[in-house]
Parts: structure tokens; sequence; C-alpha cells
């Protein structure tokens, strides 16, 4: 039986070779393998024009692939280090923001412990006299 082995595989590669564009394939034929086969197929039942220019085509789709990608990675890249570098910025901004506003609140309460006219601390901290009477 293995003796007729070779002759199988060849008659199959034949039929396989001679059926160029297979679309109407069985739902049991849509497996990865055989459409791996079926391309395979298609490849062999190339003349050599074809197959160069086949891998040529191929060639350039990979590489259109790979500059997409890489284009991705790097653009997902810069947006990372531009988001951090707003991110740190704006975190600093309001940090400072907060901490001019709790000084203000600190040298007016000490001002109003020290018996300052609420007026006199509201000038010259900038704060208002309803925040400075909460105090």
């Amino acid at each position: 039986m293995w003796h007729l082995l070779p002759n199988v595989q060849d008659c199959l590669w034949r039929r396989l070779r001679s059926c160029k564009l297979f679309k109407n394939k069985p739902q049991e034929l849509k497996q990865p393998i055989w459409t791996r086969l079926f391309n395979a197929a298609q490849f062999a039942a190339m003349n050599k024009h074809e197959q160069l220019e086949y891998i040529k085509e191929m060639n350039t789709e990979r590489d259109r692939r790979n500059q997409i990608s890489y284009a991705h990675e790097c653009g997902k890249a810069e947006g990372m280090v531009l988001g951090e570098a707003k991110g740190k910025a704006e975190g600093l901004a309001e940090g400072e923001a907060k901490g001019k506003t709790e000084e203000k609140l600190n040298i007016a309460r000490n001002m109003k412990e020290k018996g300052a006219d609420v007026a006199f601390i509201a000038e010259c901290t900038g704060l208002s006299v309803e925040e400075i009477e909460k105090l």
C-alpha cells in the first residue's frame, strides 16, 4: 500500500494544481490547513513569471504591513510621551495653585489670630472677606 502513496499524492497534487480558483469550497475545506494547501496549489499552478510577480506582491504587502505596524507603535509611544508630559505639566500647575491658596489661607489665619482687620487681611492676601470670616 505504501508504494501507492506517492501516486496518490501526485494525483492529488495534480488535481489541486489544475483548480486555479476553487472559490466554492465545501465548509469542511475552509479550515486553515486546507486554505494553505489550496494557496500552495494555486501558486504551483502559476508559471515562473506569475510566481515571481506573486512573490514580489507578497513582499510589498508584507513590507507595507510592517511599515504600518511600526508607524503605529512609534505613534503610540510618541503619544504616551506627550500625554505624560502634558499630565505632569497640568499636575504641577494644579499643585502650585493649590499650594498658593493654602499659603494665603495660612497667612490670613495667622493675621486673624493676631487681631488684624478682616478688610486689611483681604487686601493683603487677595482672599474674599467671606473666605477670611470662615477661618
